[in-house]
């Protein structure tokens, strides 16, 4: 019987593009007012460049707010301002984790679905390889428990992830079910972990293959009748 529900965060209980999107054009703006005889060409995709350059470039770097201030550090070399302390880009960090979330980035079902795994007694919690506030999105009192495994020292699909939220709530991996997007971290984890994993794929797309998810949804809103 499932008496946890865990999901994934970004892009699982919100638009993550949007919000990261959003936030990037936000920084571009900043920096074509503060150098805009360097910056004329740079773009948001210049900048989502950047962030692909540096996971590419530091794989073993499973911190998403180290990533970040990596890929912001690219994108300053590029258009040549120099940054010797590293306060441009603090700032450019700080100012783009304000941005990226905001309640209107929660995905409509979201809230309802809560709701009904409350009136239904399941349990919910979030294990994110990722670092957002969710207080951002008004959420930081509707989960028993959020993880971001990377201040652990870890993350998804490493199972190590998976039996840290056991050890936290006190259930076993056959009690547990994950949500997510994202084939490897969030359903190849989960299967390697033992629980219950439910493919997020709002977008219909074909399945990547590897080992299979117990159920996939379209919508959040399909998840309570496969748990109660």
């Amino acid at each position: 019987m499932i008496e946890m529900v865990v999901f994934d965060a970004d892009q699982t209980l919100w638009d993550f593009h949007h919000g990261m999107r959003r936030a990037l054009a936000n920084r571009v703006a900043d920096l074509r007012a503060r150098f805009p005889e360097v910056t004329a060409d740079l773009t948001v995709e210049a900048m989502m460049e950047h962030r692909r350059l540096v996971a590419e470039e530091h794989p073993d770097v499973i911190d998403m707010a180290d990533v970040r201030r990596l890929a912001f550090g690219h994108t300053v070399a590029s258009i040549g301002v120099d940054d010797p302390d590293g306060a441009l880009v603090a700032e450019l960090c700080e100012r783009f984790f304000a941005d990226r979330l905001r309640p209107e980035d929660l995905f409509d079902e979201v809230l309802p679905m809560l709701d009904a795994l409350d009136a239904a007694g399941v349990r919910t919690a979030v294990l994110t390889n990722g670092n957002a506030d969710l207080a951002d999105a008004d959420l930081q009192d509707r989960f028993e428990l959020i993880v971001r495994a990377p201040e652990h020292g870890v993350a998804k699909p490493d199972v190590a992830a998976y039996r840290l939220v056991e050890e936290r709530v006190g259930l076993g991996a056959r009690q547990l079910a994950m949500v997510g997007d994202d084939v490897g971290p969030d359903v190849h984890g989960a299967k390697a972990a033992g629980w219950t994993a439910i493919w997020f794929n709002r977008n219909g797309h074909p399945y990547p293959g590897g080992p299979a998810p117990d159920a996939v949804v379209g919508s959040l809103a399909d998840v309570p009748a496969l748990v109660t």
